[in-house]
C-alpha cells in the first residue's frame, strides 16, 4: 500500500486515533504538522495574525505560557498582562490578556498580543506595532 501524500509533498505526521496527522487550510489543502508550523512562522515573519494554543510553561520559566500549534510545535512564549471577569462563560470565568514573543526564525522574534481563557485553550494573536527584535 502506497502511503498517502499531502499537498505539501509529505506523508501525514505521526498521530494517534484522535487526530488526522495533517492540518487543513481554508482552501481544503492538507499539510503535515511541520509544514503547517512553518506556514505559521511565515505568517509571523510577515506580521500577520495567527491562531495558536496556550500551554503551561515550565515552572522555571519567566513566562506563564508556551504558545504552540495544535499538534504542539512550539512557536514562542506568552505572559499575562491583565485579566478581567466574564459572566456566564462555558470556558472559564476570566479572560486573560497576554503578550507573546513568537519566533519567526533563527534569532528573529516578533511581539504579539491577544485575549483568551488560558491554559489548553485556543487564542488569536495579533502583531504588536513594534520593531522586530533579535
Amino acid at each position: 500500500m502506497t502511503p498517502e501524500t499531502l499537498d505539501c509533498g509529505h506523508p501525514p505526521s505521526p498521530h494517534d486515533e484522535s487526530t488526522t496527522g495533517y492540518a487543513s487550510n481554508s482552501q481544503g489543502k492538507r499539510y503535515c504538522y511541520e509544514c503547517a508550523a512553518e506556514m505559521d512562522r511565515d505568517a509571523i515573519r510577515a506580521g500577520k495574525p495567527i491562531t495558536a494554543y496556550l500551554s503551561k510553561a515550565p515552572s522555571d520559566s519567566m513566562y506563564n505560557f508556551e504558545v504552540s500549534t495544535w499538534p504542539g510545535v512550539q512557536l514562542g512564549y506568552a505572559w499575562i498582562t491583565s485579566e478581567y471577569p466574564v459572566r456566564n462563560s462555558a470556558w472559564g470565568n476570566e479572560i486573560l490578556c497576554v503578550r507573546a514573543r513568537l519566533q519567526a526564525g533563527e534569532g528573529l522574534w516578533r511581539e504579539y498580543y491577544g485575549r483568551g481563557f488560558g491554559e489548553g485553550m485556543v487564542i488569536n494573536l495579533r502583531p504588536c506595532k513594534v520593531k522586530v527584535t533579535t
